[in-house]
């Protein structure tokens, strides 16, 4: 098994799994206060990067869908035909 480096971030999953977890200890309820709030703050923070992420691999999917490879035009994906009006 690969071991991470010190300065290598954890994957997308076991970072939403951990966000997973804080947010299962949030809800019951049995975390002091002071706990809870640095529990809450961990957790926006872990769902801001892995959403910036999710919207990098979709961009890049949508890319790699239409074989566009400008990063400033939108892809089309065509799959549906134009509806003649």
């Amino acid at each position: 098994m690969k071991q991470k480096s010190v300065n290598e971030k954890p994957s997308f999953e076991e970072r939403l799994a951990e966000l997973e977890t804080l947010t299962q200890n949030l809800r019951s309820g049995k975390i002091p206060l002071n706990e809870a709030v640095t529990t809450f703050e961990r957790g926006m923070k872990l769902a801001q990067e892995l959403e910036k992420e999710l919207k990098q691999m979709q961009i890049k999917v949508e890319k790699l869908l239409s074989g566009t490879t400008d990063l400033e035009t939108p892809p089309e994906m065509g799959l549906f035909e134009e509806a003649d009006e």
